[in-house]
């Protein structure tokens, strides 16, 4: 017995890579004349109803119609008007009431235009719109209608789609003391978030007031039992090694009024750049608390708002917390210890 085998999934798939081509390429041969021999169609019956000859027109734009190969709603209508008006030419009303019907129908506000149609056959189909015009305005209705859906359908598209690229950010700021800006060793530049000019500041403040309070407790330690100073050596000293306590005094002087210069100058200096950059408010957090597809948070509660825990101005957001909620307001307040938690107090404002 002769046994026959199906072909192998390989032949399969390569005769499927050999069909495809061939078909696609014979639907394209037959779709494009097809579109050109509608063109052709189209012209010829346009150039038979600009010539008046009406019988031609009417017969080609009945072949055209009837065939379907009008896709274009322009297309169909422009040929429901010619169709219409070539048998009005031909004192055919009756049959000349349908395609003006139809046209209607499909285009309830559609007018003739007087510049290219005579006042009679305008009036004939005013005619056919009153009678129709229940009909038609049910029509108009059921459209608007549809219109009005399609519009909201649109607008709720657009709301979702906004809703998806809609990123929710957590910020918290920091309500800044206008006294600190007064304070020396660089607080105002800390308050201001500038803590490399802070820094400077406290080094140059902290070494003049260094400066004035070690050159004034060496020139003090200078002085004998009776608070003067010794300008003759003591008994067995070489008088030609000795410096009187007097001159140590003078030197610890320049020291210690040098410093205090040197403190004056940094506080003013510091002052002046702290005023000159200060802000009511600092942002101190920000954090992405997610958007597009993600779960947005939550809507404000009305009611008051449960009081927030003290938090330092540095510590990083409670992940366990609910992003997001807020009192009605939207705004939440926290009493939080002020710059570098060591001077004074402020507020932070989160929304």
């Amino acid at each position: 017995m002769k046994r026959i085998f199906p072909p192998s999934p390989s032949w399969s798939k390569r005769l499927s890579r050999i069909y495809s081509p061939v078909v696609l390429a014979l639907l394209l041969a037959f779709s494009i004349p097809a579109r050109a021999d509608t063109q052709d169609a189209w012209l010829e019956a346009v150039a038979y109803y600009d010539a008046g000859q009406y019988k031609s027109a009417v017969g080609a734009l009945e072949n055209l119609l009837q065939s379907g190969s009008l896709a274009d709603p322009a297309r169909i209508k422009e040929a429901l008007e010619l169709l219409g008006a070539a048998y009005f030419y031909l004192d055919d009303r009756e049959a000349a009431r349908e395609p003006f019907t139809r046209l209607l129908i499909q285009n309830p506000d559609h007018e003739l235009d007087p510049v290219r149609y005579p006042p009679p056959m305008r009036a004939f189909y005013a005619r056919i719109r009153e009678e129709k015009k229940a009909e038609l305005d049910s029509l108009i209705e059921e459209r608007k209608r549809q219109d009005e859906i399609k519009r909201k359908m649109l607008e709720a598209e657009r709301a979702r789609q906004a809703e998806r690229r809609k990123v929710y950010i957590d910020r918290v700021y920091r309500e800044n003391l206008y006294a600190l800006n007064f304070f020396p060793f660089g607080v105002g530049q800390f308050q201001n978030q500038q803590p490399a000019k802070g820094w400077i500041f406290l080094s140059i403040q902290t070494a003049g007031l260094a400066a004035n309070i070690s050159g004034y407790a060496v020139a003090e330690a200078l002085r004998n039992k009776r608070g003067f100073y010794n300008t003759a050596p003591p008994p067995g000293a070489n008088p030609a090694s000795f410096t009187p306590d007097h001159d140590k005094a003078k030197l610890a002087r320049g020291f210690q009024w040098g410093g205090l210069v040197v403190f004056l100058a940094g506080y003013a200096a510091g002052v002046t750049d702290s005023l000159l950059n200060y802000q009511s408010t600092i942002k101190l957090q920000e954090r992405n608390l997610g958007g597009g597809d993600q779960t947005a948070p939550s809507p404000a509660r009305p009611g008051p708002a449960a009081p927030a825990p003290p938090a330092s101005p540095a510590s990083k957001p409670d992940p366990s917390s609910p992003a997001g909620e807020s009192p009605s307001s939207g705004i939440q307040w926290k009493l939080t210890p002020g710059v570098g938690d060591i001077f004074g107090a402020s507020l932070e404002l989160k929304f």
